[in-house]
């Protein structure tokens, strides 16, 4: 259904062109939840200037073959992330394509995180970053990779996230966490 309203978009006007619109994007945000798959519920944040808040518009998500193509438009960076808290012991493991940030933000939506960085170079890389003991390790294409952290606390408990700047589109196909 989402393939053919999109294809009429560009002929629609006013009243019914909001309504088509409108479930272009209700398919996406299901199509989203589905695909990024994981229990919890799929929610853009934006900064509020004291921590992450949900973001007055979502993130568009299209289905390309077999990826999720994920674009900001919104003004400023969002957060696209799982709502459910993960434990200290977590593993996140995605196929992605595009530049931004895969994370944990801490559980309490302050400005605290532990991430990598996917490189804009615009191939595939099969990005993981987990816990192991008490230290958070990344790997890019099966090779230890750079974690940052900002504001980070020891074991921190979060929830998963993908960092995206304004403009910037990122493909996923393929996520797991545990």
């Amino acid at each position: 259904a989402a393939a053919w309203y999109e294809r009429a978009l560009p002929q629609l006007e006013g009243v019914v062109k909001a309504r088509a619109e409108a479930r272009v994007d209700e398919t996406a945000r299901g199509d989203l939840a589905s695909r990024l798959g994981g229990s919890g519920n799929w929610v853009t944040l934006a900064w509020s200037g004291a921590r992450w808040e949900p973001a007055p518009r979502s993130v568009s998500a299209t289905l390309r073959g077999s990826s999720l193509s994920i674009s900001n438009a919104v003004a400023g960076s969002v957060y696209l992330v799982n709502d459910r808290i993960l434990s200290t012991e977590f593993a996140i493991a995605t196929t992605i394509k595009g530049h931004c940030l895969i994370g944990l933000l801490s559980a309490d939506r302050s400005d605290r995180s532990v991430y990598c960085t996917v490189p804009s170079d615009g191939a595939w890389h099969d990005i993981r970053l987990q816990r192991e003991g008490s230290t958070v390790v990344a790997y890019q294409d099966g090779h230890t990779t750079d974690v940052k952290a900002y504001n980070a606390l020891p074991k921190m408990i979060g929830v998963v996230g993908f960092l995206i700047e304004t403009g910037q589109q990122v493909e996923v196909r393929s996520l797991s966490i545990h």
